[in-house]
């Protein structure tokens, strides 16, 4: 079997390292074809040439990966494949957060007509993703992430008959290391991935505020987009108004293995997120079995509760806080919370992964 495999192939972003783990591990069961988006979009040639020899289409899909200039190439990739296509949702909303809802928009008559017009030209990817949603992304199957994630799809009025889950797959790179904090010696936090106003800095300020524990952060990443230039200036005036320029570090771009260095030397990870549906860096932090204490998204409740595998808190500072300090003098907790995520890390390895779209893959082949 011969499966084509489109995604950003040399963008620096989550999507493409979940997907470069995946090819990785799907070579081993069937032969893969990395098709890059961008190309398939203003170059389509040589990637149809391959496609038109493939048995199965998986497509990873973001609606910006498929727009160039002010044109949605989307629905022309979909229309050269001929062969069964699958696509995989990395990010689900039931509102796009960052603007203001359209399901929000008010008004009698043509006036909620005109005011949708409107809303629809000024959000041109929210209304690209619209329309794909409303063609089932063309695909005859669609995955995604979580059951949070399929709920929001449901309520959408999805066909549920061709929505499937396959859970987000970790790195297992994890080695053994001990807990050595001591009380009195500064606690290591981190957190892991570019700098993005989907993160809630104002909350890890003031979670931070709010430590009685003596404490070190690290933030391991820097930006992906010029457009966080700004943003990240933010963060470090406010480090510097704050005066901890000593305790409080961000290491900007570093590769994988340095990355990871950091991230064994850290005690707790934080993941307050204001608004995601997924998240490869919190599969990062899981994948390095660390403790994380997270803010509580449907998806991210979803892990806690059937896996156990992170632990939540109300997004405010005391509970941020409370929760880090719990973690840190409770031994039995960390010794539970360790146990279920090598368990988490074992049953959603990039192979366990595999395996399942594999017998997706061979399903839809043979139908």
């Amino acid at each position: 079997m011969k499966v084509g495999f489109i995604f950003p192939v040399n963008r620096r972003c989550g999507i493409s390292v979940y997907a470069h783990g995946c090819v990785h591990a799907l070579s081993r069961l069937v032969s893969v074809e990395q098709l890059d988006a961008e190309e398939c979009a203003l170059r389509p040639a040589r990637p149809r040439a391959i496609i038109d020899n493939c048995d199965i289409v998986h497509i990873q899909y973001e609606t910006s990966l498929y727009r160039f200039g002010d044109r949605d190439y989307y629905p022309a990739v979909c229309r050269m494949i001929a062969a069964p296509k699958i696509v995989t949702l990395h990010e689900v909303y039931d509102d796009p957060p960052g603007v203001f809802p359209r399901s929000r928009i008010t008004g009698g008559g043509p006036i909620v007509w005109v005011r949708c017009a409107i809303w629809d030209a000024r959000h041109p990817l929210q209304t690209a993703q619209r329309r794909h949603a409303a063609r089932h992304w063309y695909a005859g199957r669609v995955l995604v992430h979580s059951q949070a994630q399929q709920a929001v799809l449901s309520r959408q009025g999805a066909d549920m008959s061709r929505v499937g889950i396959v859970e987000y797959p970790v790195r297992n790179s994890a080695r053994p290391h001990a807990w050595d904090f001591r009380p009195g010696a500064p606690l290591e936090l981190a957190a892991v991935g570019f700098i993005n106003p989907n993160y809630d800095y104002p909350l890890l300020f003031a979670a931070l505020d709010a430590m009685k524990t003596p404490w070190r952060f690290c933030w391991i990443g820097g930006i992906r987009r010029e457009e966080e230039a700004g943003l990240l200036e933010n963060l470090r005036q406010e480090i510097a108004s704050r005066g901890w320029e000593d305790r409080f570090a961000i290491t900007e771009w570093v590769a994988d293995a340095q990355r990871d260095e950091l991230l064994l030397r850290a005690h707790i990870c934080l993941a307050l997120f204001s608004a995601r549906s997924n998240s490869e860096s919190l599969a990062t932090m899981l994948g390095m079995q660390k403790p994380v204490v997270a803010t509580p998204l449907p998806f991210i409740r979803e892990i806690e509760e059937r896996h156990r595998a992170c632990m939540t808190a109300e997004p405010n500072a005391a509970a941020i806080a409370a929760a880090v300090e719990q973690l840190a003098r409770d031994a039995g907790m960390r010794a539970r919370l360790s146990d279920a995520l090598e368990r988490y890390c074992a049953g959603h390895s990039y192979e366990a992964m595999a395996r399942q779209l594999f017998d997706i893959y061979r399903g839809m082949a043979g139908a």
